[in-house]
């Protein structure tokens, strides 16, 4: 009877002293919920790798490169190759490790073209970045060219890349100086790890693998089949499949395992107290280290979640905010980290902005891309755009974007149901088809970062307007206008307003430098219309030249 009385005080006590620890928690985290949003102005961004550092960081990989995030949101290292190749380009990341005293070391993919010759290569390698994130090149592989991911390093300093390829996928083992010292041959590897022994843990399709570092079979698990398996900090083996989670002691013992009803497991963590998983579903679920389950919270909002980790008491999630209209394909995205507390709550954005509005004008330019014939861009250089403001937030940072222009960057201040009148000369729209005069094409436009951060609400961020290409309308942006451009009869011309030149002369030459025309003009007020019924198809420079050389240079097509 008295044990029962304790056993009833004790579990009281505990549940008393759980709901205690995570009221301090999610209190703590309350007050310092940190948010990251990538400056970056790339089309589709999109996170491929985040974990938390050791000092208490984030380390975030993603199409604008590799940052380290402190809890301020705060960016304050940033791990790029710019410099190490300056005649290649590193098209991607592939692996990051965190390496004693604060350093990492880095996977890369890169390729090269000899511009005299159009010979091209690709190859991988691996970079040591300091404290200072300046990088040290270890290895620079011809032989193994392909997507391999750095996946681990040994106590000697070596390094593991796995190469999946499409049949047995290949292990090396590469030294500190990047050279291969071993290669392994395995079928259907999905992930491995590497323990502080220097035994390599590989889950394949097959089960669990145990091998030395030269490849040598320890022992094989063929009941344990993960897709990912991660330390849990207490070196322990926490392995994924689908919907459930396994707990592995260090000698492969099964612990604990746990399955999720109805979804499955996108990410995990796993520390030494808690296992951490996101879901399909946009739900965080927490468990303790035994796998005992604790809490769980949705992930509100229009952002795709891909990555969780877990870094002093916080809950941290990575992934993509989007902006635009997703179904329409007029949209764009950026990486984001987003911390919450224990309890699920996050920071708010209350800032929500959109395009209200778009006048392009009455005159547009028309230029060919140069890579289809039939494709030409569309030139707006009298476009306004109306921007509302329709959060309680005051906004004064802020990007358009549209599909085929560089983002244009605008810092004014709209406040709280108001609306501001920008231009944007740069924009284009790519026409496909043939020569665009006498169609209309529909322009659109987004707005994305108000306040470099969130928006509230993506729906109401798009315009979209049609326009009627008027041939008369079409000029350069310079103040020439050549018109119908690509013409098969006559070209005319006209300069808008005066020709700053002294006693100028109008030349014509091909794509060989040939001049075809060249004739004295006084100025361009009125049109000058020249035959060019009997020149060959092709592309033709009109040049306004003096004294000094070409001082202006349009292109135009003639098309039979």
């Amino acid at each position: 009877m008295f044990r029962k009385i304790y056993q009833t005080i004790k579990s009281i006590a505990m549940k008393k002293l759980i709901t205690m620890v995570l009221f301090m928690i999610s209190s703590q985290c309350i007050f310092g919920q940190m948010t990251w949003v990538s400056k970056e102005i790339y089309q589709y961004d999109r996170p491929n790798q985040f974990f938390g550092t050791k000092a208490g960081h984030y380390l975030i990989s993603y199409g604008g490169g590799i940052k380290i995030v402190n809890s301020d949101g705060v960016e304050i290292l940033e791990l790029t190759t710019s410099g190490i190749f300056p005649e290649d380009v590193t098209y991607a990341a592939l692996g990051v490790l965190e390496m004693p005293g604060s350093t990492f070391a880095v996977g890369t993919y890169s390729y090269g073209v000899d511009t005299l010759s159009g010979e091209g290569w690709v190859y991988s390698s691996i970079i040591r970045f300091d404290q200072n994130g300046d990088g040290t090149l270890l290895a620079k592989d011809y032989d193994y060219a392909d997507y391999g991911t750095l996946k681990a390093s040994l106590s000697d300093g070596s390094y593991v890349v796995l190469y999946p390829g499409g049949g047995d996928a290949q292990i090396v083992v590469k030294d500190t100086g990047g050279e291969v010292v071993q290669e392994i041959s395995l079928p259907g590897v999905v992930d491995l790890l590497a323990t502080p022994n220097d035994s390599l843990i590989v889950a394949t399709e097959q089960g669990l693998v145990v091998m030395d570092r030269y490849g040598n079979v320890e022992s094989t698990y063929p009941d344990f089949v993960f897709k990912k398996i991660k330390f849990d900090g207490m070196g322990r083996i926490v392995g994924v499949a689908d919907s459930t989670i396994t707990l592995l002691s260090a000698n492969y013992q099964l612990l604990a395992q746990a399955v999720l009803t109805g979804e499955g497991i996108k990410d995990y963590t796993a520390v030494s107290d808690t296992v951490a998983i996101l879901t399909t579903s946009n739900m965080v679920r927490l468990y303790s280290g035994e796998l005992s389950f604790i809490h769980e919270f949705p992930l509100i909002g229009n952002e795709t979640y891909r990555y969780i980790a877990m870094n002093k008491g916080w809950i941290a999630l990575a992934g993509e905010e989007v902006y635009g209209d997703v179904p329409s394909n007029q949209y764009s995205t950026t990486s984001f980290i987003k911390e919450y507390s224990i309890e699920g709550t996050s920071a708010t954005f209350t800032e929500d902005i959109g395009i209200k509005g778009i006048d392009l004008g009455s005159s547009v330019m028309i230029e060919p891309t140069g890579f289809f014939p039939d494709h030409y861009w569309v030139y707006f250089p009298d476009a306004e755009f109306t921007v509302h403001n329709y959060g309680p937030t005051a906004v004064d940072r802020f990007y358009l974007r549209n599909l085929f222009t560089k983002p244009a960057f605008h810092e004014m201040t709209i406040l709280p149901g108001g609306e501001v009148t920008v231009t944007w000369p740069g924009l284009r729209k790519l026409a496909t088809g043939g020569y665009p005069s006498g169609t209309v094409i529909e322009v659109c436009a987004w707005t994305s970062h108000p306040n470099l951060t969130f928006d509230a609400d993506a729906d109401n961020d798009l315009f979209c307007t049609d326009f009627l290409v008027n041939n008369e309308d079409v000029f350069s942006q310079n103040g020439l206008r050549l018109f119908p451009n690509p013409t098969n009869e006559l070209l005319n011309l006209h300069w808008q307003g005066h020709i700053p030149l002294d006693n100028p002369t109008c030349r014509i030459v091909d794509t060989n430098g040939k001049m075809i025309k060249q004739m004295k003009i006084g100025h361009l007020s009125s049109v000058v219309s020249i035959s060019v019924e009997d020149w060959p198809t092709g592309m033709y420079f009109i040049q306004l030249i003096n004294g000094d050389g070409v001082s202006h240079s349009e292109r135009f097509l003639v098309i039979k």
